[in-house]
């Protein structure tokens, strides 16, 4: 325990196995774990004491103790892979060879707990963001785990392929890889349909509400987008007619492909709510995720005006920002209003605004965030300037290390050899 608490950082756990006179031999190396690829270049002082509980494709568990920077342990029998964290209680990352990874993958569902399959998911998503593994082998893992109906796996599987898709997918190949993402999600989809039944419990419910995003959202599917505007416009007349566990990703879907008849009328009710929250709020955020250029501006121009109230201005600005198809109209709106917005600013709604620079995943944009803020300081957000420089930095890094490999392994496998959910 106290290598965990007395020194910086987490560890991540290397994990290579061969098979040698009926034992898997199971080398673990730990290195500091950073999602700055450059950083992984030098050895790192930091050396933890880690309990490791290894898992063979048998079942069979075995404890170790890693103490060294890189040790072997032998493992009884041959196992055609090990998972270096059985129970999903170790405080660690963990990475494997692509040989294990590829076995380790194709058997998750059957031989690992849904514990176990969340970390493998959230681990293979962390190598990736820190270079040291392909993304291909990502998206090898979401296809191996096409037929998991655990919600909270199958969201950590799509909240990956939704930051895929708008931050790493070049546009020539973004219709490649929505029908890859549709060929993915269809099927769940189908399974769970729109609408809750008597028996769901709240796994079916979450798992409709993720699947129906992604499949709208990143999938771009024209079915669901439809549906999704339908839906959303009867649930303005009658809010109870749409299931409760998806009118928000409703809405959010239904303004993506919104016109300007469908955002007028999002206003009207935002302004007759009557002091319900839940539905006011509901269509404030609506207003953010519009794409249309001229209806984000007038979102922009509403934030500020008086009739959205002070500690709601800033959270609208920030969603406009965190929007793709907003971001750089709403950077030059905070430049161009600053004067105005920096009255307003105060509390955790300072933070939110410039947090939501991190999401600019562009060298252009993050450096003029940095030049803006340095010249029109804001002393109580000073930390979450530097942690949104940071997280836009990471992402313009991921994009520039994986994005070729993401285009090739479209090219080489694209919608065609997507797998079924």
């Amino acid at each position: 325990m106290p290598t965990f608490v007395d020194q910086p950082g987490v560890p991540m756990v290397s994990v290579i196995s061969t098979c040698d006179s009926g034992q898997s031999k199971v080398t673990l190396r730990q290195h500091r774990y950073y999602v700055d690829k450059a950083l992984w270049a030098s050895p790192t002082s930091e050396l933890w004491k880690i309990p490791v509980l290894l898992k063979g494709a048998s079942g069979a568990t075995q404890w170790e103790l890693l103490t060294l920077t890189q040790h072997t342990f032998e493992v009884p029998q041959c196992s055609s892979w090990i998972f270096a964290n059985g129970n999903a209680e170790g405080y660690y990352r963990a990475k494997y060879d692509s040989a294990i990874f590829a076995q380790l993958a194709s058997d998750a569902e059957k031989n690992l707990s849904p514990a176990e399959r969340i970390v493998l998911v959230r681990d293979a998503w962390a190598a990736v963001r820190a270079g040291q593994q392909p993304i291909g082998d990502f998206l090898k893992l979401a296809n191996a785990l096409a037929s998991d109906r655990n919600s909270i796996v199958v969201s950590q599987v799509d909240r990956q392929l939704d930051y895929i898709g708008e931050y790493l997918v070049a546009e020539s190949d973004r219709a490649q890889y929505q029908a890859w993402v549709r060929k993915l999600l269809r099927p769940v989809f189908n399974e769970v349909g729109w609408q809750a039944s008597p028996g769901d419990d709240e796994n079916r419910k979450e798992l409709r509400a993720y699947v129906l995003y992604t499949l709208g959202y990143t999938g771009g599917d024209a079915e669901v987008l439809g549906k999704a505007r339908e839906l959303a416009q009867k649930a303005l007349d009658t809010p109870a007619a749409v299931d409760a566990s998806i009118i928000e990703t409703i809405f959010r879907l239904a303004a993506v492909n919104g016109d300007p008849g469908f955002y007028d009328q999002i206003m009207e009710h935002l302004k007759s709510t009557n002091g319900a929250p839940q539905q006011y709020y509901r269509y404030l955020a609506s207003l953010a995720w519009f794409s249309n250029p001229a209806l984000l501006r007038r979102t922009l121009e509403y934030a500020m005006s008086p009739d959205v109230r002070t500690q709601d201005k800033l959270i609208l600005i920030s969603r406009v920002l965190r929007n793709p198809k907003g971001e750089k109209l709403a950077w030059s709106f905070v430049q161009s209003q600053w004067p105005q917005i920096s009255k307003v600013m105060g509390g955790y709604n300072t933070g939110e605004l410039i947090e939501s620079t991190g999401s600019f995943c562009d060298t252009g944009l993050r450096n003029d965030v940095r030049a803006f803020f340095t010249q029109h300081t804001v002393p109580d957000a000073e930390r979450s300037f530097r942690q949104a420089q940071e997280t836009a930095g990471n992402c313009i890094d991921l994009r520039a290390n994986q994005a070729p490999a993401l285009a090739s392994w479209l090219g080489t496998h694209g919608s065609a050899s997507g797998a079924s959910r």
